[in-house]
């Protein structure tokens, strides 16, 4: 599975949106599953010194925006590789989905300037609250 990158590489301030689905656009990320979701990638991105400004977990979907000096391909990588890891051990019925991958979609949009930046997390912050 690679990641779609839309715009130009490098972000401004280094953030970056992205945008994960389950494969096939499965409803599993409910209940515990989205909770646990959002709790892993804050870890993970605390742990390696990245920036979570934003993040909503649908059924279907996740949005997040995130700072980091890394690529977005590292940040990919790391953040959904673990994700996906750990999801697959602790709720074992997401194996059905796909028994080799858990991500069927990922999309990164660098955030071009301050304005980019204040929309994106007002977006996220609204998609959020629509979930509650």
């Amino acid at each position: 599975m690679t990641l779609k990158i839309v715009g130009k590489l490098s972000g401004y301030n280094n953030c970056y949106h992205f945008h994960a689905a389950p494969k096939y656009r499965q409803h599993a990320l409910v209940g515990n599953i989205a909770a646990r979701l959002d709790q892993l990638l804050r870890e993970k991105s605390h742990e390696l010194g990245w920036k979570i400004h934003a993040i909503a977990v649908d059924s279907d979907h996740a949005h997040f925006l995130i700072e980091s000096s890394a690529t977005p391909s590292e940040i990919a990588q790391r953040l959904f590789g673990f994700a996906s890891f750990m999801l697959r051990k602790e709720f074992p019925a997401l194996k059905e989905i796909n028994t080799e991958h858990f991500w069927g979609g990922r999309q990164c949009k660098p955030i071009t300037d301050q304005t980019h930046f204040d929309n994106t997390l007002s977006y996220i912050g609204r998609h959020a609250q629509a979930l509650q």
